[in-house]
């Protein structure tokens, strides 16, 4: 029977990537959730790449229509609702952790707040175009860093004001039966 790649988009929410409070400290070097890396980035959160699947970060491009890519807006807050402004990273790393790509960094002041998903006003990220086309396979983590403007900023992942999303694209097997009649 032969099988078929089908691609689909999917939008990845705050809830994917965090399920914890995390206090971003650049000092607080290592692995993981709540640790920085060389540059001062905070790991806030990861997102595993599911079973039989291959996430790229991002949306194919339509030449017809300049309004057709992935979106990327964040807006974090702190317990007292404050926002929290910064620079974002999204970095994909293998299930070993030994090779990993920085996808995307984008400050949150060039993320238009008013209206997050009008991609008439948002910096789209069109696979191959915006972003390079890379593929996570199953088990590979998406990460996100932050980098507060102001050092030990404390990241409330509950906070109801908090707005995240991250448009992939998504690949998976589907194997197509013919039946004759």
């Amino acid at each position: 029977m032969p099988i078929k790649i089908i691609e689909r988009a999917k939008t990845l929410m705050l809830a994917d990537f965090m399920n914890q409070d995390v206090t971003c400290t650049a000092s607080k070097m290592g692995e993981g959730i709540g640790f920085a890396d060389y540059e001062g980035f905070t790991n806030i959160g990861e997102y595993t790449v599911p079973p039989q699947q291959r996430i790229a970060i991002g949306k194919r491009p339509d030449y017809l229509d300049k309004d057709i890519g992935g979106i990327f807006h964040s807006e974090l807050h702190d317990a007292s609702n404050n926002d929290i402004e910064g620079i974002y990273k999204i970095v994909l790393r293998n299930a070993t952790g030994l090779k990993k790509a920085t996808i995307l960094v984008r400050p949150s002041n060039l993320m238009y707040k008013t209206s997050p998903l009008d991609r008439s006003k948002q910096m789209l990220n069109k696979l191959g175009m915006t972003v390079p086309i890379i593929w996570a396979k199953e088990d590979s983590v998406i990460q996100l860093l932050f980098k507060p403007n102001v050092d030990g900023k404390v990241i409330n992942y509950n906070n109801a004001n908090n707005v995240f999303f991250l448009d992939v694209t998504v690949q998976y097997p589907y194997e197509a039966k013919q039946e004759w009649i």
